[in-house]
């Protein structure tokens, strides 16, 4: 036990990029003649008060392959200075586990991690050396440990191969908590899931976020929806289904 405490935050899908119903509308058009913390000003000052602040990155921070003509390849991308204002809110962690991080391709993928690490902003649901960072992810502050894995349930869209991204399925997950929760004091998987816009999640996905918490998770942050959904106290856990 830690007489410390850390004041854990976490939100769901960022996305600076204009979405694909929205190009030219949406929020990288809207972004493009405001400041970098533009995107988080209103949202700031509760941002900051976390010791640990989490989200799901969900577009590519890159101008890779970028043809502005090109309606698919214009979608889903945002530009590198808006780092900045993930630093100024105290972005620790980002998870890179979805089913729009590799919509541009692998370099851009990578691109897109590797930006974040010289802002000493770790990255967890990468499952590939070509991005350098590791799998798990460890977080120490104020003398506790947290442990971050995640993973995209979602099918794969804009490609076929294998992704840098880790897909998660029930062996792999559970075998990867067991493995490393003697590492850490806090196990969180971050987990991109669920149907978008339903409100509650299926009796499958509480199968799947109680067996996580019975393998040691000690929370579960849910995303993809776009809704907010139903948090869930289980044993020793807690389970977010949507954020």
């Amino acid at each position: 036990m830690h007489e410390d405490r850390v004041r854990f935050s976490a939100v769901g899908d960022i996305a600076f990029g204009d979405h694909p119903l929205c190009i030219g509308f949406g929020a990288y058009s809207k972004f493009k003649a405001q400041s970098a913390r533009y995107p988080l000003e209103h949202v700031l000052p509760q941002l900051q008060k976390a010791d640990v602040l989490f989200g799901n990155m969900e577009c590519a921070i890159t101008q890779n392959t970028l043809d502005p003509d090109d309606y698919d390849s214009v979608q889903m991308r945002g530009e590198a200075r808006y780092i900045e204002g993930l630093v100024e809110a105290g972005f620790k962690v980002l998870n890179y586990a979805n089913n729009h991080c590799m919509q541009h391709g692998e370099e851009s993928y990578v691109e897109t991690v590797r930006l974040m690490q010289k802002f000493n902003i770790e990255g967890c649901g990468v499952n590939t050396d070509k991005c350098m960072v590791g799998k798990p992810v460890y977080i120490e502050t104020n003398g506790i440990k947290m442990l971050f894995l995640g993973y995209s349930l979602r099918p794969r869209q804009y490609f076929t191969h294998d992704p840098l991204y880790s897909e998660g399925n029930a062996v792999g997950m559970l075998n990867d908590i067991r493995t490393n929760k003697g590492n850490a004091d806090v196990v969180i998987v971050s987990l991109h899931w669920g149907d978008e816009f339903i409100d509650r999640p299926s009796p499958e996905e509480i199968r799947v976020g109680r067996g996580l918490i019975d393998a040691g998770a000690h929370l579960i942050i849910g995303h993809h929806p776009h809704v907010v959904r139903g948090i869930e106290r289980y044993k020793h856990g807690v389970i977010v289904y949507s954020l």
